[in-house]
């Protein structure tokens, strides 16, 4: 209901939205609600193909938002909208998966700027914790629940995602990944522990992207050297 009252308001501007008939109303606030959905789904497909390294499925995903508009939403909406297509355009046109992370937390960040200036958060689904373990299956799946979280966190913006996420990935078990024999595995290791600590600290959307995206680059980095040495199979394609 929240949602359906929040995109009302997005449409109806200086009365003009207000004269039409309810039926038309009622098309396009489903219409503006199914983008929403759409845009959402396609975030978190960008997210899930960086760190499973499908430098395709993230730029077909970004391409998708890029193509999205709204044209019955505010003009005072608009340029937000703007800036996300923008935004999603640079992750669709990045050349390596590296460049993908980094323009992804951008991306993140318009998305926020945009529930922002509507005065809207994204409620988000609970997502049961996966079990603990050392071995790799389960050292993974507790990594991408707590980077899954931090996502969230940007792109909501919520602080509460933000941080269940950032406590989940210092506990989260990483000495499989760091005993794999990848060369320099260990730095990246130090790196995502630290940043995951330094995450409860930041207060701002950009300063939670710009953190996302070294986070996220630093598990590229980790997850490349580990396929490396044939400790994983790289995902099919």
């Amino acid at each position: 209901m929240k949602a359906r009252v929040l995109v009302l308001m997005l449409l109806t501007a200086c009365g003009t939205e207000a004269e039409s008939k309810p039926s038309q109303l009622g098309d396009k606030l489903e219409a503006v609600i199914q983008r929403m959905h759409a845009r959402f789904a396609a975030v978190q497909q960008i997210e899930q193909g960086i760190v499973t390294n499908r430098l395709g499925d993230v730029q077909t995903a970004a391409q998708s938002i890029a193509e999205l508009e709204d044209p019955e939403i505010q003009p005072a909406w608009q340029p937000y909208l703007t800036s996300v297509r923008d935004a999603a355009k640079d992750v669709a046109a990045a050349e390596d998966i590296g460049e993908a992370a980094q323009r992804a937390a951008r991306l993140g960040y318009q998305c926020s700027r945009c529930h922002d200036a509507i005065g809207g958060r994204v409620a988000f689904r609970g997502v049961p914790r996966p079990d603990t373990g050392q071995k790799l299956q389960a050292t993974m799946a507790s990594h991408q629940w707590a980077v899954s979280r931090m996502w969230e966190g940007v792109i909501g913006p919520s602080q509460e995602r933000w941080l269940a996420g950032a406590k989940a990935l210092q506990k989260a078990p990483m000495t499989y990944v760091a005993e794999s024999g990848a060369l320099g595995i260990e730095n990246d290791v130090g790196t995502v522990r630290t940043l995951s600590r330094r995450a409860e600290t930041v207060k701002t959307p950009l300063a939670r992207a710009e953190l996302f995206g070294q986070l996220l680059g630093t598990c590229v980095r980790c997850h490349a050297a580990i396929r490396d040495t044939g400790t994983i199979s790289a995902p099919a394609p």
